[in-house]
């Protein structure tokens, strides 16, 4: 199997990880002058000494490692495209304030939207992928919820006096139209004409009890299901069919019920109870959520599918072996076909499957040393190239700092290969933000 160098990693762990965009499309390998392939770079373990190319690029390439799918990625406050089959990296911007860790593209691939903070508030800016270009769209918004078909922005907000608003923006003119107020999270289908969200139930009082509702462009919010006191809820996803959010037991947002709420005809239907939603297909019939087989012990888990029927009922299918992981994270890919899971096996070690669902059987697995972890990872759509950034921190530095390298993982050949590291950048954390030659989500 595929197995990191283990030169860089972390003697801590991150928990739960935030979804990130997926896709790349062809605009930047177009961009780049970059050769079609399929896959990541087929070559060797990156070299000991990675060469630095100064003229294109602040971070340490190693040009016969590098992925062949196109990939963006950030250091600090740079933008960066990968080159492939040999080509530098290019720097496409570098950001005036601090990122603020969101970033999504539009469906065409061509322009990437992220927000950043500082000392005058959050804003969301967009930047051209193929001229680096970039401006301010809109003030006071600190999260991206999606980039819609049509170019709209749905975002949350803080520019008015409660807490957030939930917030429709017209990236040409930077209109903000206010979908809802005193919001806490949500989701959009692709289109954005149908929105779900938690939020107060009296606006007046945004820190009263709450409530799940859902929304539609033009149209009134429809009360979905009431929060109790005493419990916690979480807006998972949203098609023009069907919205999925969980509750949970106050003090536990990971473990809860899967509620269903079909928007044709208003009806509410438990689908799962005592489960940890992970990850949902485009249209939601397909739905990864991990359970505790032992009863107690939340750091055994099982990874189970669960597919939905024409006749509307939920199957349930295992993945994988329990009582040897504790899973952070998963990612379906497009076709909801595979499964990519970051897990620690044995509580100790960190590990990167990719699970063909059809059989529940490994069809890739990487797994780092003891003293590596897996900060972040992303997934082409098609699942077949990984994206993950390792971490540790060097002896002889300050407690918090860690030395980041971000490396690709091509599934078909088995091979790790050296996308970039922070070595020599002071610190400044890397993060991949899209990879593979299609835009989704």
């Amino acid at each position: 199997m595929g197995t990191s160098d283990g030169r860089v990693g972390s003697e801590g762990r991150g928990g739960r990880y935030e979804r990130h965009g997926a896709g790349l499309l062809l605009t930047i390998a177009l961009a780049l002058a970059m050769l079609p392939a399929a896959g990541c770079a087929q070559s060797a373990e990156p070299a000991e000494e990675p060469q630095v190319d100064v003229e294109q690029s602040a971070v340490q390439i190693d040009p016969e490692a590098v992925a062949s799918q196109p990939v963006l990625f950030h250091v600090g406050r740079s933008v960066y495209a990968n080159g492939v089959n040999g080509a530098p990296s290019t720097l496409l911007f570098t950001a005036e304030l601090d990122f603020a860790g969101v970033f999504r593209l539009s469906p065409d691939g061509g322009t990437v939207y992220y927000v950043t903070g500082g000392p005058q508030g959050a804003k969301l800016w967009a930047a051209d992928v193929l001229s680096g270009t970039q401006e301010v769209v809109a003030e006071g918004v600190i999260d991206i919820v999606r980039v819609t078909d049509n170019g709209q922005v749905i975002a949350l907000s803080e520019v008015t006096d409660t807490p957030l608003d939930l917030q429709q923006i017209d990236t040409a003119t930077g209109d903000m139209q206010t979908l809802a107020s005193a919001v806490g999270q949500a989701v959009c289908s692709e289109d954005g004409d149908v929105f779900g969200y938690l939020s107060a139930a009296d606006e007046v009082d945004p820190v009263s009890r709450g409530a799940v509702f859902l929304g539609r462009t033009g149209s009134g919010p429809v009360l979905v299901r009431d929060i109790a006191d005493t419990e916690g809820a979480r807006i998972l996803g949203i098609t023009p069919e069907r919205f999925l959010f969980m509750v949970s037991p106050d003090g536990d947002p990971y473990m809860g019920e899967v509620f269903e709420y079909d928007i044709g005809t208003g009806g509410l239907a438990s689908v799962a109870k005592d489960v940890d939603y992970l990850a949902g297909s485009a249209d939601l019939g397909r739905v990864l959520v991990q359970v505790n087989p032992e009863p107690g012990d939340p750091t055994i888990s099982q990874v189970v599918l669960m597919a939905r029927s024409e006749s509307g009922a939920w199957d349930m299918q295992a993945v994988g072996e329990p009582a040897v992981d504790t899973v952070f994270a998963a990612k379906l890919s497009e076709d909801a076909a595979r499964a990519t899971v970051l897990a620690a096996t044995l509580g100790r070690e960190d590990a990167l499957r990719v699970f063909d669902l059809a059989s529940g059987a490994v069809s890739y697995e990487t797994t780092l040393s003891a003293s590596v972890a897996v900060a972040s990872f992303m997934a082409s759509p098609d699942a077949r190239c990984l994206l993950y950034v390792t971490q540790r921190s060097p002896e002889g530095t300050e407690e918090g700092i860690a030395e980041e390298v971000l490396l690709a993982a091509d599934v078909d050949s088995d091979t790790n290969t050296l996308v970039t590291s922070d070595q020599g950048t002071g610190g400044e954390i890397v993060r991949p933000i899209a990879v593979g030659d299609f835009g989704s989500d």
